[in-house]
C-alpha cells in the first residue's frame, strides 16, 4: 500500500449499488479501497494519471461502472429537488 505522502491523486466514486470506492494514485503505484473494507494495491512506477486510470479500470471490472462522487451528488440533489417540488405543489 502507498504511503500517504506518495498519494498525488485521490477520488471517491459510487458503484452501481451506491457504495463508495476510493482510488488513490501516485508515481509509485495505486490503491483501491472498497466499501467492504477490502484493499487492492500495486506498486508500479508510472505517471500518477496512468496509475489512476489503471486502478479505475480494475475497480470497474470488479464492481461495474463507477460514478464520480461529484456526479453522484448532482444526481442526489436533482432527485431531492424533484421530490421537494412535487410535495410543494
Amino acid at each position: 500500500m502507498m504511503a500517504n505522502k506518495e498519494i498525488k491523486r485521490e477520488e471517491v466514486f459510487k458503484d452501481r449499488i451506491n457504495l463508495n470506492v476510493v482510488i488513490q494514485a501516485g508515481p509509485n503505484g495505486w490503491t483501491i479501497l472498497y466499501a467492504d473494507k477490502s484493499i487492492l494495491y500495486k506498486d508500479v512506477e508510472a505517471t500518477t494519471d496512468e496509475n489512476f486510470e489503471e486502478a479505475k479500470r480494475i475497480a470497474e471490472n470488479a464492481v461495474g461502472k463507477l460514478t464520480s462522487l461529484k456526479e453522484a451528488k448532482k444526481y442526489v440533489r436533482i432527485s431531492e429537488y424533484i421530490k421537494s417540488n412535487r410535495t410543494n405543489q
